[in-house]
C-alpha cells in the first residue's frame, strides 16, 4: 500500500513539471505560445521566429515563368522578366527583412519563412488571398485623357510673396513647374500670370506627367495626360485625391484607363527561398 503510495506521488509531481503549476489565485497558467510573450519562451536557435530580422535568397515564379529574383545566375539562364542586368546592381543582393506580419511584406511569404531552419532552401506556394490579393474590377477608373487649360490665371500677390518671390513686378518671370511663366499684369493685390505652354512642352503637376498636345486658340490648350501603356504610375486617385499605384490599362483616342489592382492580383505565386542568416528579434 505504501508503495503504491509513492508511485502515485511520483506520478503527480511528474504531471504537475509538465504541465505547469496553478497560479496562487487558483487560475490555470496559459501555456499557449500565442498567449505568452517572447520573453518567457525558449527561442529554438537557427530557426525563423516572428520578429526576427531574416535574410534569404528568393525566387519567384508564376504560371512557370521567372518574375523576379536576387539571384544573379538565375536571371541569365532564364527567361525572366527582371530588367535589372548588371550583376553589381542592389538589387542582386540578400533581400533582408523583418519577419512580421506589418504589412511590409506579403504575408503568405512571412508565413512560410518562420519556421525555416538556417542555410534550409524551401519551396512553397503563396495564394492570391495571402499574397497580392483578388482582382478587384472597383479598382479600375477611366479618366479624361486630354484637359483645357486657360494660358492665363489670376492669383493673389500675397500667395507669390509667401511662395518667396519678392520683386513682383509685371514682366518678370516666375518659378513654377508648368513651364515658362511671366507676370502679365497686377491689379492691387491680384496678379496674372501668363504660362507660355507650347505644343509639345512637357511638365509634372503632382507627379503626373503631362504635355501640352496643341493650341486650342490664343487662350486656350490642350494638355495630354503623358502616361505610357502598361506602365505603372504613383498617382492622385481619381475618385479620392489619395496617392496610389496604378497601371495603364488601356489607352483611347479620349480616355486613359487605370487599374489599381497589383499587376500580380488574382496569381499564385511560387516562391523559392533559402534563409542566409537570422537575426534574433530583428
Amino acid at each position: 500500500m505504501q508503495k503504491n503510495t509513492v508511485v502515485w506521488i511520483g506520478l503527480l509531481i511528474g504531471i504537475l513539471i509538465l504541465f505547469g503549476c496553478t497560479s496562487g489565485d487558483g487560475n490555470s497558467q496559459n501555456l499557449s505560445p500565442l498567449n505568452r510573450s517572447t520573453s518567457n519562451l525558449s527561442l529554438s536557435p537557427g530557426i525563423v521566429h516572428l520578429g526576427d530580422r531574416v535574410s534569404v535568397y528568393y525566387s519567384l515564379f508564376v504560371d512557370g515563368r521567372l518574375i523576379d529574383t536576387n539571384i544573379w545566375s538565375l536571371v541569365n539562364s532564364s527567361n525572366s522578366t527582371n530588367s535589372t542586368s548588371s550583376p553589381n546592381s542592389s538589387h542582386f543582393r540578400p533581400l533582408v527583412f523583418n519577419a512580421a506580419l506589418d504589412g511590409s511584406m506579403i504575408p503568405g511569404f512571412v508565413q512560410n519563412v518562420v519556421g525555416m531552419k538556417l542555410n534550409e532552401t524551401k519551396n512553397f506556394t503563396v495564394s492570391p488571398a495571402q499574397g497580392y490579393g483578388l482582382y478587384d474590377p472597383n479598382k479600375v477608373v477611366r479618366v479624361d485623357r486630354y484637359y483645357e487649360k486657360s494660358l492665363y490665371e489670376t492669383v493673389n500677390r500675397s500667395d507669390l510673396i509667401a511662395a518667396g518671390m519678392k520683386n513682383i513686378t509685371k514682366g518678370r518671370q516666375v518659378p513654377v513647374k508648368q513651364g515658362t511663366v511671366f507676370i502679365s499684369s497686377i491689379n492691387g493685390d491680384e496678379v496674372v500670370l501668363y504660362y507660355l505652354l507650347l505644343p509639345g512642352a512637357t511638365f509634372e503637376i503632382n507627379g503626373v506627367p503631362q504635355r501640352v498636345d496643341s493650341a486650342i486658340d490664343d487662350n486656350l490648350v490642350r494638355i495630354e495626360y503623358d502616361l505610357a501603356l502598361n506602365q505603372t504610375y504613383n498617382l492622385p486617385d481619381p475618385r479620392t485625391g489619395k496617392l496610389g499605384i496604378f497601371r495603364v490599362q488601356d489607352k483611347t483616342n479620349d480616355s486613359i484607363v487605370l487599374d489599381g489592382n497589383h499587376f500580380l492580383a488574382n496569381k499564385s505565386l511560387d516562391f523559392q527561398v533559402t534563409v542566409l542568416n537570422i537575426t534574433r528579434g530583428g
